[in-house]
């Protein structure tokens, strides 16, 4: 039955979204008119009514794969931004906050450690700056297929780096780092800056994953065989129905699709 009814996403919708939604919708319920024209009996197998009821369902699922491909990715880029600068005082053992709190430590517990300090002062001059650029999290949604290595992933790039030059640093010191907060340990400040490296090939994959949707979405509305192909089509067998472009049906399935 191609008579369907599209529920209300809880997530979020980009404006994108929404204008993909919007064709969808209108042409299912334009091709949901079909059901009741005695002479639609197509011999193209494109938009016969029961592969048509199948497209309906693959749009859906693409459009369903678009929305929940950005969530993920969001979600991630979050967890990245959190795991990275400090914001206020909801993230305490982000990695900006940790670098400095190793600079505080050698600071006040290693001897002729001057040269150490002057390199980490120098990153965490360096780092404040990018905090500044890597809030707010990135959300906007991906517009094609190409991951766009913007100002943010480069900040986000760069905090890897500062933190792996700190470990290096702090190994370099040896058994004389034995700080008491757990939390810039040697082993659990490593295992941090591994979660960031994760979360960086995470993000990779998952950008990659929303763009294939992105692509994949395109291709079943404007593609070969997609919904714009398929809506001309079903207009032209309309149309070689009795009156032509004047007959009822052409005149209600082109309405419908226009929103009116």
């Amino acid at each position: 039955m191609l008579i369907r009814i599209y529920l209300k996403k809880e997530l979020t919708m980009t404006v994108s979204n929404r204008s993909f939604a919007t064709r969808a919708g209108r042409f299912n319920s334009a091709c949901s008119q079909l059901t009741g024209v005695i002479e639609y009996t197509p011999s193209n197998t494109l938009i016969t009514l029961p592969n048509l009821a199948m497209f309906l369902n693959d749009i859906d699922t693409k459009n369903e794969n678009v929305t929940l491909s950005q969530q993920a990715l969001d979600d991630l880029r979050e967890a990245r931004r959190h795991a990275s600068f400090i914001n206020k005082d909801e993230n305490p053992v982000c990695m900006e906050s940790l670098i400095k709190m190793v600079f505080f430590y050698i600071q006040a517990d290693i001897e002729d450690s001057t040269g150490t300090l002057k390199i980490i002062k120098h990153i965490i001059d360096k780092m404040e700056p990018e905090s500044k650029k890597a809030l707010p999290p990135v959300s906007a949604e991906t517009t094609d297929e190409n991951v766009s290595h913007s100002t943010s992933e480069r900040t986000f790039a760069a905090i890897i780096d500062y933190g792996k030059q700190v470990l290096s640093l702090i190994n370099g010191i040896g058994a004389g780092y034995n700080p008491s907060n757990d939390t810039i340990k040697v082993v659990n400040f490593s295992a941090s800056v591994t979660a960031l490296e994760t979360l960086r090939t995470d993000i990779t994959t998952a950008e990659q994953m929303h763009n294939n949707s992105i692509t994949a979405r395109k291709n079943i509305y404007d593609g070969a065989t997609g919904m714009s192909a398929r809506t001309v089509m079903i207009k032209n067998f309309l149309a070689s129905l009795p009156n032509k472009k004047k007959n009822q049906n052409y005149i209600n399935f082109s309405r419908t699709l226009r929103g009116v």
